[in-house]
């Protein structure tokens, strides 16, 4: 007997097992609402991203407004960026902020940091889902045993 090819569930609302429904449906509509307007909102956050150099010298974060996504990563004297934390938004049932072009705005924001300051290399320990969205950017996995990746200036 043939086994049926696995399809994936699209998980349901279950706004009545929220503890707060009304914040989570008008969080999913303000996403839904990103998603239709994705390309005229991603312009209009490209010149609000932040770089902001942190307490501990040669770290820095990178943030978006509204809490929509930061990075933080660290500067060494040899001139290697190292990306050490990454995030995309809130993740409330039902609804995510990945897939809108936020990441890629970062990341973009930190290889112009990296170039601008002489930067090398850029690496960074991925997880297994993200490895194909560094890869879209231009990094290479540095052996296929690890998710540690670089990028090459």
């Amino acid at each position: 007997m043939a086994e049926k090819p696995f399809k994936r569930k699209v998980p349901d609302l279950h706004l009545d097992r929220c503890p707060y429904p009304e914040t989570n449906l008008k969080y999913r509509l303000a996403v839904e609402e990103l998603r239709k307007r994705k390309n005229e909102i991603i312009e209009q956050l490209r010149p609000k991203i932040k770089i902001v150099p942190e307490a501990i010298k040669g770290s820095y974060e990178v943030t978006l407004p509204k809490n929509l996504g930061f990075a933080e990563f660290h500067l060494s004297e040899n001139n290697i960026l190292t990306i050490k934390r990454f995030r995309i938004g809130p993740h409330l049932e039902g609804s995510s902020l990945r897939g809108l072009g936020l990441g890629k705005l970062i990341v973009e924001k930190i290889i112009t940091f990296a170039r601008t300051n002489g930067v090398t290399y850029i690496g960074l320990y991925s997880a297994d889902s993200a490895v194909g969205f560094y890869e879209k950017l231009g990094f290479k996995k540095a052996n296929s045993d690890t998710y540690y990746m670089y990028l090459k200036l």
